[in-house]
């Protein structure tokens, strides 16, 4: 028992710090890590790899750092992931969703190799205009409905790797 609280704890301060983490789920499954509030941070620099995909019938895999509305749920999101379930080459994207629904959903790259590690600069205004950079070559801006934020890592039917400073 106090091996798995000194592992929860270990893994609690290494997602709420500007760190590295390894995030995996078995087929078909998510996993979630939340990171802390965001107080006067504007920007984020992220560093994203898919390890190691566990596709399932279900769907394909997916490895994603997010900012969500600590009050209204609404969430931003930056990925990789399977564009089908049995790719060998992965796509970069964003996507938002509000109130469960998804809004829009963008692809910024494709044919990134699995393994391969892709930078991706975010930064956002205080009317909550976000613009997101993807491996130092696509830039593209959008306005979304979020208050009060934190960040998350996820991950379905993969093992990944984020580092957010």
């Amino acid at each position: 028992m106090t091996k798995k609280i000194l592992l929860l704890t270990l893994t609690l301060f290494l997602v709420t710090s500007c760190g590295e983490v390894t995030i995996e789920a078995e087929p078909g499954k998510y996993h979630g890590l939340g990171y802390d509030p965001v107080s006067e941070e504007t920007e984020y620099t992220i560093k994203m790899t898919m390890l190691e995909t566990r596709s399932s019938e279900q769907w394909g895999a997916f490895l994603a750092f997010g900012m969500i509305d600590l009050e209204n749920q609404n969430r931003l999101e930056i990925y990789l992931n399977q564009h089908q379930k049995d790719d060998e080459l992965l796509i970069a994207g964003y996507r938002y969703i509000e109130k469960e629904e998804f809004v829009y959903n963008r692809i910024l790259m494709e044919n990134i190799p699995i393994g391969e590690t892709i930078k991706w600069d975010i930064s956002w205004q205080p009317d909550r205009t976000f613009t997101i950079k993807v491996a130092d070559q696509v830039e593209t801006t959008t306005k979304v409905n979020l208050g009060s934020m934190a960040g998350y890592a996820k991950v379905s039917s993969a093992k990944g790797k984020i580092h957010r400073y």
